[in-house]
């Protein structure tokens, strides 16, 4: 099977797969920084478990079928040092309709004038600036080429890719947390917009991702939120480009 990576289609994962997703290319130790500094690895071994994978699929499907408003903190933690970029988050979810807002940028929009916003490949890990940090790129307008349940679909067949069956490539297990899940990357110089390792955590009542961790190449990003509401309108939506 080929193993090349299957972008998922600019989710948060969608959340943490829309965030600088070209420059996830990893030695075989994973190891690879900048300027030389060592990335740190200070993650868990996982051990892969089966039921543990099968109910990240389930909740995820639950994450992008729900309804609500999220808002949260985006903290990227370079290895080099420095002072972290951190800014705020806001994710507005009523199918079919979507924002993902990111540092006072919309890295994800899908109603029915609006298909998506892509990320830039090659969103730069040492940026200053938000736009460059999270690889935004400005929505195009124009009618959704595919639906929002279309697009779900293909997004989930990418999620059941990458963490099952014997072809997969991550490990999965559970978080110490209730409704978490950690997943760590099993085969050598892949890109992946999970990274090396990542954890997912999804609220109990609505299904909506709480908070990532995501160990990338030179840094660690990390995003948490909490459910503000599950009655969207509106007024919740921020302003479409």
């Amino acid at each position: 099977m080929d193993r090349a990576p299957k972008l998922i289609a600019a989710s948060l994962v969608g959340f943490v797969a829309a965030v600088a997703i070209g420059w996830l290319v990893w030695s075989d130790d994973g190891s690879q920084s900048t300027d030389g500094v060592p990335a740190v690895t200070s993650f868990p071994a996982i051990y892969h478990d089966p039921a543990a994978a099968s109910d990240l699929e389930v909740a995820w499907r639950a994450w992008r079928s729900g309804t609500f408003v999220v808002q949260g903190t985006w903290t990227r933690t370079l290895d080099s040092g420095g002072s972290p970029l951190t800014g705020p988050t806001l994710v507005v979810q009523d199918p079919p309709r979507r924002v993902v807002q990111r540092l006072g940028a919309i890295v994800e929009l899908f109603d029915d004038r609006v298909a998506a916003c892509e990320p830039v490949t090659g969103g730069d890990p040492s940026a200053t600036d938000a736009t460059d940090a999270v690889g935004a790129a400005p929505c195009v307008s124009g009618q959704a080429g595919l639906s929002y349940d279309e697009r779900v679909t293909i997004e989930l067949a990418t999620v059941a890719d990458y963490v099952t069956g014997v072809n997969r490539i991550y490990d999965v297990d559970r978080g110490p947390i209730e409704g978490c899940f950690r997943a760590e990357l099993s085969v050598s110089a892949l890109a992946s917009p999970w990274g090396r390792w990542a954890q997912f955590c999804f609220d109990s009542d609505t299904g909506a991702m709480i908070s990532s961790r995501v160990r990338r190449q030179s840094a660690v990003d990390v995003e948490a939120g909490s459910v503000v509401s599950v009655a969207v309108s509106d007024a919740d939506y921020p302003e479409s480009p």
